[in-house]
């Protein structure tokens, strides 16, 4: 699991391992000390647990349908430019860094992970049934659920940072900008 995460409350560098609670006591109530939630299923939690449910667009399928069209003219293009897009980006980088914010299921995600084999690989999303199900499929790439105005990363810490279909998902692109910059390493893309 990646190792640059900030806590949910604090903004600080947190320790996965010693710093959440399960998932059942962060939607109990009962974590107040708690920097964030641990699924079941071992990938983190960092949304307030009255927004959990509420914005979990995923919980009755993909209502994108992504894995079903995924060969469409759309996706091919989507999928191949940004592939190209982060290659550009990754020259000359060893191994890479790289997060995609709004990553959903986690398709984008993966074909970025393949096409950058050395990369190391993280993925957001708001939705905890998308991220169950990414993380289940896509088992090496760090998976968590989190929002991405407050991404729970420590600053710098990507040097590419992917928003693809997001943009019209946001009532404020600006802000989501900021954030993305934020955890961009200086001179990433």
């Amino acid at each position: 699991m990646l190792e640059n995460y900030i806590g949910f409350k604090s903004g600080e560098p947190i320790d996965l391992t010693r710093d959440g609670c399960s998932l059942a006591d962060w939607l109990a109530g009962n974590s107040e000390e708690a920097e964030f939630a641990l699924h079941p299923k071992g990938f983190p939690v960092f949304l307030r647990p009255e927004s959990i449910g509420m914005n979990d667009e995923y919980s009755e399928g993909d209502p994108y349908a992504v894995e079903e069209t995924l060969d469409n003219a759309f996706h091919r293009r989507r999928i191949g430019v940004t592939l190209e897009l982060v290659r550009e980006a990754c020259e000359g980088n060893e191994a890479p860094k790289i997060v995609d914010i709004g990553c959903g299921k986690g398709f984008l995600t993966e074909h970025v992970r393949q096409s950058n084999n050395d990369a190391q690989c993280s993925g957001l999303d708001h939705s905890v049934s998308a991220i169950a199900y990414a993380h289940d499929r896509f088992p090496r790439i760090d998976f968590a659920v989190g929002d991405a105005y407050t991404p729970p990363y420590q600053s710098a810490s990507f040097d590419v940072v992917i928003l693809n279909n997001i943009y019209e998902h946001v009532t404020d692109p600006v802000r989501l900008l900021a954030a993305a910059h934020r955890v961009l390493k200086p001179g990433g893309y």
